[in-house]
């Protein structure tokens, strides 16, 4: 619908920038998977990834936005708008909440929203939408993405190191999802990164 809406008002362009700190109350958000070429399939899903979860009820949000609660409190009859107390992001599973809790279920959230994205994207790329995605540079490197590099013996501050890390991002969107661009944005300064 945004999308369509979008083009009626002649727009042609979207872009979605990403979070991937280590900071679990900023992300890392599963738009923008960070690992290395090995750990991508064919198919753009992923063997293994760090935590990943988009905003929910079940999260706190380190802006001052809100803290974590249940739909169900809600006031005003803002409860009786959603079908669960904990509601996020389709992509998210029930045990998903605030993030996947194994390593079968972090790849799986992976992977639903590559396959989501991908749905978005074609139909955005055939009404002639041009579509970005992007992280903060530099690109803070997820903790269990670090474990893994350190276990293989990779230095994650070494460039070629980051330029193995980058390939596997790179990897996946390319076979995950169609993008036009890839954009890096200044770190924002976020807190607790």
């Amino acid at each position: 619908m945004y999308l369509g809406q979008s083009v009626k008002m002649r727009m042609n362009f979207v872009g979605l920038h990403c979070y991937p700190y280590k900071n679990k109350d900023l992300g890392p958000e599963p738009l923008v998977w960070v690992g290395l070429p090995a750990d991508v399939n064919p198919d753009g899903t992923v063997q293994r990834s760090d935590e990943a979860s988009w905003y929910t009820t079940a999260k706190y949000m380190p802006y001052g936005c809100y803290a974590p609660g249940r739909t169900g409190d809600y006031s005003f009859g803002g409860s009786s708008l959603f079908p669960t107390n904990n509601f996020g992001p389709q992509v998210n599973e029930p045990d998903d909440f605030p993030m996947p809790k194994t390593p079968e279920a972090r790849a799986a959230l992976i992977n639903r929203t590559g396959r989501m994205l991908n749905t978005v994207f074609s139909e955005a790329r055939g009404m002639g939408v041009k579509v970005a995605v992007g992280t903060d540079a530099p690109l803070d490197i997820p903790n269990g993405v670090q474990e893994q590099l350190n276990a293989a013996g990779m230095d994650p501050e070494n460039p070629a190191t980051l330029r193995q890390v980058y390939q596997g991002m790179f990897t996946r969107i390319k076979r995950a999802y169609p993008v036009d661009f890839y954009w890096l944005w200044e770190f924002s300064g976020a807190p607790g990164s």
